[in-house]
């Protein structure tokens, strides 16, 4: 059985400044005024969604990286972005390249147990989790999966796919 996203870590995407070691259970109700960022918090989860697919993110981003940075590029150098599901760990960095697309740096998957911490690499347009996992690397296999299966979210008038990792629901 996959284990759905536990906490998150959000830095610098849209109007997220910073969202620290964020704790999800199996149901999560966001409640929120326009502006708050509801619709941002749930448009990360298509950009990773995005990321998980060959040039998923360049076509995704398709040249406005700046729009997705806090302030743009002059207050946000890059994104930061933590993922924690059960003893598997995923981060990593998007930073915008002149041509408004997203270079994934310091990309890491952690298995926590035996504190393991890869690192996948940096200034790639794709993760290197697929790789990895095709390596036969157990955590990046889980990990990979994690992320990449479906489920369906509704987010106060978004609604949209992404995966099991973070199930949202429309307040009522």
């Amino acid at each position: 059985m996959r284990r759905p996203l536990d906490r998150l870590t959000i830095n610098g995407f849209k109007s997220i400044r910073e969202l620290n070691n964020f704790g999800l259970r199996n149901l999560n109700v966001i409640i929120g005024g326009n502006g708050a960022g509801k619709s941002n918090f749930v448009e990360l989860f298509r950009v990773i969604s995005a990321m998980m697919k060959s040039d998923g993110l360049k076509e995704y981003v398709a040249g406005n990286a700046d729009s997705y940075l806090l302030g743009g590029p002059k207050q946000t150098k890059a994104i930061a972005v933590k993922l924690v599901f059960g003893q598997n760990g995923y981060d990593f960095e998007l930073a915008p390249t002149q041509e408004g697309f997203f270079l994934i740096n310091n990309e890491q998957r952690h298995y926590f147990p035996y504190r393991q911490t890869r690192n996948l690499g940096s200034g790639n347009f794709n993760h290197g989790l697929l790789t990895d996992k095709n390596n036969k690397e157990m955590a990046s296999w889980y990990t990979y999966n994690a992320i990449c299966s479906r489920s369906s979210i509704c987010c106060r008038g978004v609604v949209g796919t992404i995966r099991p990792w973070l199930n949202i629901t429309k307040p009522i």
